[in-house]
């Protein structure tokens, strides 16, 4: 997996604060060398790292598989079945069979109320 917490070590030097509050001189005339193109680029870093951040956890929940984040969090509903599992039921349409209605899987009375209509 990809996601991991952003830390302040991550942000630092990248926060909005550190930046001068306009365009600067070049370093050589004693200047920290932001023209207004390289202070519009740096207010974008952050916002940018967290998207970055964000779609990486989002791409580890949707993974298919155990190295998936809901790959690795339990339903309860079977030994070993993960929250993975259960996308992948609710997708392909076998979910409904989990479902109960009078101690009976639903397609099966549902299949039942088809037939007595005679659909």
């Amino acid at each position: 997996m990809n996601t991991k917490k952003i830390t302040k070590e991550d942000i630092e030097g990248i926060s909005v604060s550190d930046l001068p509050t306009r365009p600067t001189s070049d370093y050589v005339y004693g200047g920290e060398g932001y023209s207004s193109a390289k202070l519009k680029e740096a207010f974008d870093r952050l916002p940018l790292y967290i998207i970055e951040s964000f779609n990486s956890l989002l791409d580890d929940i949707s993974r298919k598989g155990e190295d998936s984040l809901s790959g690795t969090i339990p339903t309860d509903l079977e030994e070993g079945h993960t929250l993975c599992d259960l996308f992948e039921e609710i997708k392909n349409g076998s979910f409904a069979s989990r479902i109960l209605v009078g101690g009976e899987p639903l397609p099966l009375v549902l299949s039942r109320i088809e037939e007595k209509l005679g659909l």
